[in-house]
């Protein structure tokens, strides 16, 4: 693996700062207040070409790595997180639906995702169902044309504003691991989104119950007959663009956070030339950096053609939990500033909590890491 980004990714990744810079930052404190989805800036992006971005040029997309992609995700982290994720969200379902072979009726639809026209929810986890997908009770039961579904999601991302919901239901009895994943319009008859959760942070960006009565979904709409493992799959993609948002929040707080010691004196000297608070950001700047090369290095293998199960995990624990640490110790650098909404910096720390969380917790990385840890010796 190259150790240097190439000129064309350090190319995207200034590119997409900078447009980060201009087109989500000037509002993203608003946006988080109005507990509004920026629809507008939303699709201003797909027609900026930061939409689809891992989709094929045949199908009008950029054809992107995942370290390229991972590197406009961690740009964007820095101007507006909770955007950035949802762009992610909707990007990665793209992408999957393209490579999950999905049925031409839905392989149709790539062009307008990617302009931005219509955008995609991801309805996986339920109740009783979270870290266990197999656990779901949501259920599709085939008849003439199609499928009827019945059952509950929640935590649906990007719900409230989706024209599409990338849906995941059992298709066996209770015990079975016949899954599918099927496209769903929404609204259609028989689909109620029932709540809208009030969060932490990145309110700005929706997340919903969904519902499902009968709800008939036609047979051309069926994205995988291997719904189990490609659910699995895209959690796992989704793991990597988390990682690479937590590395963007990473650099923008300490960023911030200079800026604000260089500019503040106590007992007539500079903070920033304060020696123990230097070690304090001396010490997070070299565990990001190492935190940053995981997440890469975990894109490359995905760039490989090879599976970063582990990978994945490792730089969703590791890049998750230093965002919140980095935040959480920057905050109390800012003193009382930091705990009031004057400063990004509240925003943020709010922002990073979601990050050890959504894809699988920090218990759950460490779960599968210790099971393959287990395997590796008590196979031998």
């Amino acid at each position: 693996m190259p150790i240097e980004l190439s000129e064309s990714e350090e190319r995207i990744y200034q590119e997409s700062l900078a447009y980060g810079r201009s087109s989500f930052l000037p509002w993203a404190a608003q946006w988080e207040v109005e507990r509004k989805f920026p629809l507008d800036a939303f699709r201003k992006a797909g027609e900026d070409g930061y939409l689809g971005v891992g989709v094929s040029r045949d199908w009008g997309g950029k054809a992107y790595s995942f370290v390229e992609s991972s590197l406009m995700y961690q740009a964007f982290a820095r101007s507006c997180l909770p955007l950035g994720f949802a762009i992610a969200c909707h990007n990665n379902m793209s992408y999957d639906l393209e490579h999950m072979q999905a049925s031409p009726d839905v392989l149709e639809l790539l062009p307008k995702f990617i302009s931005g026209k219509e955008i995609l929810a991801f309805a996986l986890t339920e109740e009783l169902a979270g870290s266990d997908p197999l656990s779901s009770s949501t259920f599709a039961r085939e008849v003439p044309g199609g499928f009827l579904v019945q059952g509950k999601k929640t935590w649906v991302t990007n719900g409230q504003e989706s024209s599409k919901v990338f849906l995941t239901v059992k298709t066996g009895d209770a015990q079975s691991r016949e899954m599918i994943c099927l496209l769903v319009d929404n609204p259609t008859p028989g689909l109620q989104v029932t709540k809208a959760h009030g969060k932490l942070g990145a309110n700005l960006m929706s997340t919903v119950d969904m519902e499902f009565n009968d709800c008939f979904v036609p047979a051309g709409r069926v994205i995988s007959l291997k719904g189990y493992a490609n659910a699995l799959w895209a959690v796992m993609i989704g793991r990597i663009h988390v990682a690479a948002l937590a590395v963007g929040l990473c650099e923008e707080v300490l960023h911030v956070t200079a800026e604000f010691l260089a500019g503040r004196k106590q007992f007539n000297k500079t903070l920033l030339l304060n020696q123990g608070l230097q070690w304090k950001l001396a010490d997070m700047t070299a565990r990001l950096e190492a935190a940053k090369w995981l997440m890469l290095r975990t894109a490359f293998v995905m760039d490989q053609g090879r599976s970063p199960v582990q990978e994945s995990s490792m730089a969703k624990l590791v890049c998750g939990d230093l965002a919140m640490e980095i935040t959480s110790q920057c905050l109390g650098l800012f003193g009382a500033r930091g705990y009031s909404d004057e400063y990004p910096i509240e925003r943020y720390f709010r922002e990073a909590k979601l990050l050890q969380i959504v894809d699988g917790t920090t218990e759950i990385q460490k779960l599968i890491l210790g099971k393959h840890i287990a395997a590796r010796y008590l196979n031998d």
